[in-house]
């Protein structure tokens, strides 16, 4: 197994390459807001020694990824641009694995790009017509006018261990705090006014919920939404990207990619 950073059409990835290939769709990874895109490199690394090629789109305006003039006007569509700017560039079908924020410019790729077979949503920001958590209206009185103004912003460190790394103490939430990374407050703006709706796309989906998620717990809608009947809920908390338990998702999406595309040995 080998994971390089590459430049693929202007935008920089962590590229897994397994020692040998098991599955024939390579993977797609996209992180939320305000936790650095290294948090996925524990998934990465499990599922290339199953047989899965990788890629980890490194978002624009964060260390390494495309530099952008004011991180905080950032916006879903400019997500989804960069998501779908890789995905044509790999220039072969590939499943993407969003997971929370990303979801929602992933599935606008996913609606109309040709090249997504398969879809995996993980923790899902709320789209329109699913309630808004307890945790997100917790938070948006402290930092709405960072989402109104287009500020970058990050949790407080207080606030991301209450809502987000829930199940974690110790030195497993201090390495979890230290992926905290500023993001943008027109994106955090977008999904709290339920600007962006969800539709059944045009290939398998599966959506994955967590136990203990304070942040958005209401997965099961958001299946719905997706018109899937493929939903699998994990004992994580919504950073399930890095809780204890990660190896429990990386179960499901093995399963769930054997059972809806063959598995061939290359």
């Amino acid at each position: 197994m080998n994971i390089i950073i590459e430049r693929i059409a202007g935008l920089r990835v962590y590229h897994a390459i397994p020692d040998v290939r098991l599955s024939p769709l390579p993977l797609v990874f996209t992180t939320g807001v305000w936790v650095k895109p290294e948090a996925l490199m524990a998934f990465q690394k499990a599922l290339a020694e199953r047989g899965y090629e990788s890629y980890i789109l490194i978002p624009c305006g964060h260390r390494d990824g495309v530099p952008v003039a004011d991180l905080g006007k950032v916006t879903i569509s400019n997500y989804a641009e960069d998501i779908e700017m890789l995905v044509n560039a790999i220039g072969k079908p590939v499943i993407l694995v969003p997971w929370s924020m990303s979801v929602i410019p992933a599935s606008k790729v996913a609606e109309r790009n040709h090249l997504v077979k398969g879809f995996i949503s993980m923790t899902s920001a709320p789209p329109r017509g699913v309630l808004i958590s307890i945790g997100t209206m917790a938070l948006m009185p402290k930092y709405l006018w960072k989402m109104l103004t287009g500020k970058a912003f990050m949790p407080s460190k207080t606030d991301a261990a209450k809502w987000m790394f829930n199940t974690m103490s110790g030195k497993r939430l201090e390495e979890c705090l230290k992926l905290l990374c500023r993001d943008s407050g027109t994106v955090c703006w977008e999904i709290a006014s339920w600007k962006h709706s969800f539709h059944p796309l045009p290939c398998p989906t599966l959506v994955i919920g967590a136990k203990y998620d304070r942040f958005t717990p209401n997965q099961r809608a958001v299946a719905k939404k997706f018109g899937t009947k493929d939903f699998e809920e994990v004992p994580c908390c919504h950073a399930l990207i890095c809780d204890e338990n990660y190896m429990s998702v990386v179960a499901v999406i093995d399963a769930w990619i054997s059972k809806k595309f063959r598995s061939v040995e290359e």
